[in-house]
Parts: structure tokens; C-alpha cells; sequence
């Protein structure tokens, strides 16, 4: 369901320059320390309003942890999605955006069961 609204939402911003904006705006906050916080905490807000529309929608627990951890990996995988998309040296679309947005989804399962495993020393 977040994954759907948030491609939907990014179809409706196809166009103009919005992709040079949002480029814009994206590598400034990564430079900009200040931006970046204030940045972060829009994000914090947004979250905690999706929260609250989904607890008044779905009626769900508000002791329940799961919904705001479900927002926050959502959240935390657009900004992994958004880094790559922005590090592309050209050519940056809505599309690769909605690509990349998919690709970092498609990696939470698994990055909620890695495991690291230590290399092995062959020195010793």
C-alpha cells in the first residue's frame, strides 16, 4: 500500500522540471548540514501524520510498533532509492526514480535478515 502511494504520487510529478528540482534540492541538503536537518525533521513530521491516518483509517493499536517501523524502513529505503537515483551521472527521470524506489523496496526482506559474516583470516 505505501509502496503504491508513493509511485502513485510520483507519476503526478512528472513533470515540468521536477526532476531537475528535486536533483537540486537533494544534492544541496547532501552538503548542506542545516538543510539536511530540516530536511530529516519534515520527514519526521510526515511520518508521524501518515501514522496518524493510518491508525484513524485501519483503527490499529496505537501500542503497536510495527506501523511506524513499517513508515520508518519505508522512509529510510525511498532516501536509499533517492541517493541512487541522484548519484546517476544523466539522464535522471521519474522513471529511474520509480525504479530505483522499487529496487530499494524490493530489499527490505532481505536487509531485515542480514546477517555479516566475518571474512576469514588467512594470514594467521
Amino acid at each position: 500500500m505505501l509502496q503504491d502511494a508513493v509511485l502513485a504520487a510520483m507519476r503526478t510529478m512528472n513533470t515540468g522540471d521536477w526532476a531537475h528540482r528535486l536533483l537540486s534540492c537533494t544534492r544541496l541538503a547532501g552538503r548542506t548540514p542545516a538543510i539536511e536537518a530540516h530536511c530529516l525533521y519534515f520527514c519526521g513530521v510526515t511520518v508521524r501524520a501518515a501514522l496518524d491516518v493510518l491508525h484513524r483509517r485501519f483503527g490499529l493499536d496505537p501500542h503497536d510498533l510495527r506501523p511506524r517501523l513499517a513508515l520508518d524502513i519505508f522512509v529510510a529505503a525511498f532516501h536509499r532509492a533517492l541517493e541512487t537515483w541522484a548519484d546517476r551521472p544523466q539522464d535522471l527521470t521519474v522513471e529511474h526514480l520509480a525504479t530505483d524506489t522499487l529496487a530499494a523496496f524490493a530489499a527490505i526482506p532481505g536487509s531485515l535478515t542480514f546477517t555479516g559474516v566475518p571474512p576469514v583470516n588467512r594470514a594467521g
